[in-house]
């Protein structure tokens, strides 16, 4: 039972990371254009009110005194965070983009991460600008630049490169990467797209050290294992961050729910410390700290000092002060403590997403691990820790992994719980060949065939897996009260010896609150989604439980935009897409059925709408929804040839006149390339709404709400 102290300390620790996940809530209504003033008196007497209300009633909880200064710490932390905010200066490289952008420019600057290889076989990396066009300049941009002249760059290395500056993008489809907010958090504001990278200055020898380390360990597990188990086995010891996996890789382990496996994380730290505590018991404790916190230091420089890696280090190292001071370690004290002391350092890292799965992972083995082994207790011990610890960690993460990603792995749990040993014997397996490749390259990756039956079983388990019905299960757009609702639950269950007898009721809520919605939308819904595609627009009819797709995009399109919508909107199945009939298209198909059930390719007639190809060259598409009809020409036609009774009409801007749509007369007109001032304004005249998918904009319709333009800051 926790003193009374020691819960005014724990409070103050908990309001600081609750004053961080304060920042996370839209305040705009609170009109704070005049400071954050108002915002930290409510909080200040919200919390006073709360001391009150809890000393009535509780006399053991937290004094006034206590509650009124975590109040002041959640205000200082929320104040924290927008101090550290990235600004940007007036020398910064983004200013340039008004000037410059879409011409070939000149910059100078350090790498400051290491490159990757992105899907586009390009590497990408952050540049700290020191020169732009021979003047000085400041500020960070992403680099996206040729494999071959950037093979051998790492960090602190000085580079010139030569290409376009770009503004990156803000999410323009429901569900889409924010890619402009993503850089922002890190302080870029500028793109940049390298045509040309000449090496200026090789980079310290502290960077280079590490460079050559993770290069030693990567070719001492390909050497033999090939690709794309050594790389696999490079991944799992020290992390994607580190290792160019193979994109299709790490879509298969994430859509198994197998992510946490390519990422140096809090189990990796933990099995390295265990298996080096363990070869040391007989060691003096001087003798085991000092090797434990230098096998720690290694491993998290190796892995690129991560939040999630630092967060286990730091409980590493607690448990090694423990050794010293001959006292077991308080496990959920020295969480919560690493917590705090990396916001402190980086309050940013709130909103890391690695960051938040490895404290959520940790927080669930340490107060889920024992009841769950206990409700196992007619199971051999080692049978109930494979199948207990990857279930209490899967329990904690899987709502925030369904907030996210809109998406949720429905066998995760049982794969986790299957791929356990494998990850085990992999994990210790490359860690041990990996340190021994340093000295002994070639002896080290002839053991590392070992491992080969295990990396052959992992993959096959994740394709298996992956090729089950709804492997990976579209769940849309969560609201963060339903998550906030489930994770109370949680606690509720933890805390109180009433709710953990009916877990089981709870847990059935917990489930309900996410299926209803979805379920809800699918009786209802009635939308159509147009987003601009490389040459026609893509467009997906939503009709209750019935979706369509026309027009297969490109596979950059599907990877980046398309798959995040159908997640986003909850969209597993297709009735019906339409494509045309060449290669790129059957590619595209390919892609697309790799990740949505489609049932029927073929013009079909269902529900409410009427959709069909008016002739073979598919060419035109017409199709009737909620009584309005519809009609797409991918190319520009003769439109005497069609009825005058079409509502909406999606066509190209070019060669488009008032006389050429005078016959059909549609009260909407929806182009996917720019048309001038002067039609728009002929068409206006013409009582005509004219929408514009150029720029990247997704366009809505809804029975009830008509036509409006998506946007993610709305």
């Amino acid at each position: 039972m926790l003193t009374r102290e020691q819960k005014s300390v724990y409070l103050v620790l908990l309001a600081y990371i609750l004053g961080l996940l304060l920042t996370g809530i839209d305040l705009d209504w609170l009109n704070l254009s005049n400071g954050y003033g108002l915002l930290y008196l409510i909080i200040l007497v919200f919390t006073t009110i709360i001391g009150v209300i809890c000393q009535q009633i509780n006399k053991q909880m937290p004094s006034l005194k206590w509650l009124i200064i975590a109040g002041m710490v959640i205000v200082s932390a929320h104040h924290h965070y927008q101090l550290r905010l990235p600004n940007i200066l007036d020398s910064d490289i983004s200013y340039e983009l008004t000037n410059y952008e879409n011409e070939t420019v000149e910059i100078t600057g350090k790498i400051i991460t290491s490159p990757q290889v992105n899907r586009s076989e390009k590497r990408r990396f952050i540049l700290a600008v020191e020169s732009y066009q021979n003047q000085p300049k400041t500020g960070k941009i992403y680099v996206t630049a040729p494999l071959l002249p950037t093979q051998n760059l790492f960090p602190s290395t000085k580079i010139k490169i030569i290409g376009k500056l770009y503004q990156p993008s803000p999410s323009t489809s429901p569900g889409g990467f924010n890619f402009a907010n993503f850089l922002a958090r890190q302080g870029i504001f500028t793109g940049f797209t390298a045509q040309e990278v000449k090496l200026e200055k090789f980079g310290n020898a502290y960077q280079q050290s590490i460079f050559w380390l993770r290069q030693r360990i990567i070719q001492t597990h390909v050497r033999y294992l090939n690709i794309p188990d050594g790389l696999l086995v490079s991944g799992m010891v020290i992390g994607s961050r580190g290792v160019d996996l193979p994109a299709y890789l790490q879509d298969s382990f994430r859509d198994a729910g197998l992510s946490h496996v390519l990422a140096a994380s809090g189990f990796h730290v933990s099995l390295l410390l265990g298996v080096i505590l363990s070869l040391t018991d007989k060691f003096s404790p001087v003798v085991r700290f000092s090797i434990g916190i230098s096998a720690l230091l290694m491993y998290v420089t190796i892995t690129g000092f991560s939040p999630s890696v630092m967060r286990a280090g730091l409980m590493g190292l607690a448990v090694l002060l423990g050794i010293i001071l001959q006292r077991p370690s308080l496990v959920l004290p020295s969480l919560l403590l690493s917590a705090v002391i990396l916001l402190l350092i980086n309050p940013l890292w709130i909103w890391d997403i690695g960051f938040q799965f490895s404290f959520l992972a940790t927080f669930g083995l340490i107060i889920t691990l024992p009841s769950i082994i206990s409700r196992l207790d007619f199971l051999p011990p080692t049978i109930a820790n494979l199948i207990a610890v990857p279930l209490s960690a899967t329990i904690w993460i899987l709502p925030l992994q369904g907030y996210i990603f809109n998406r949720l792995s429905l066998y995760s749990v049982i794969t986790n719980i299957i791929a356990t040993p494998f990850v085990l014997i992999i994990s210790l397996g490359g860690m041990i060949t990996g340190f021994l490749g340093l000295f002994l390259p070639v002896i080290s990756s002839a053991l590392t065939l070992i491992l080969f039956p295990f990396t052959w079983l992992l993959i096959h388990l994740v394709n298996i897996v992956n090729n089950l019905p709804f492997a990976s299960l579209a769940i849309g757009n969560l609201s963060l009260i339903i998550i906030l609702v489930i994770y109370t639950i949680y606690l509720l269950i933890w805390t109180f010896p009433f709710w953990q007898k009916r877990w089981m009721w709870l847990g059935l809520f917990s489930l309900t609150l996410v299926i209803f919605p979805l379920i809800y939308q699918k009786l209802s819904l009635v939308q159509i989604t147009m987003m601009e595609g490389a040459d026609i627009p893509v467009i997906v009819i939503q009709n209750q439980r019935h979706n369509y797709l026309i027009n297969l995009p490109n596979k950059d399109f599907l990877n980046y935009t398309l798959k995040s919508f159908f997640s986003y909107q909850g969209i597993n199945n297709l009735d019906l897409a339409i494509n045309n009939d060449d290669q790129n298209s059957q590619i595209a198909l390919n892609n697309l059925t790799q990740f949505i059930n489609l049932k029927n390719q073929e013009k079909i007639s269902a529900n409410s709408i009427k959709l069909k190809n008016i002739d073979n060259s598919e060419n035109i598409v017409q199709w009737e929804l909620n009584q309005e009809k519809w009609l797409l020409l991918k190319e520009y036609q003769d439109m005497q040839t069609f009825p005058n009774n079409i509502d909406n009409l999606i066509i190209s801007g070019e060669n488009l006149t008032t006389e050429n749509i005078q016959q059909i007369q549609p009260q909407n007109i929806i182009t996917y390339q720019n048309i001038n001032s002067k039609l728009a304004e002929q068409l206006a005249n013409l009582s005509i709404n004219l929408y514009s998918l150029s720029g990247g904009r997704a366009l809505v319709w809804q029975p009830q709400k008509g036509f409006y333009y998506y946007d993610q800051e709305s």
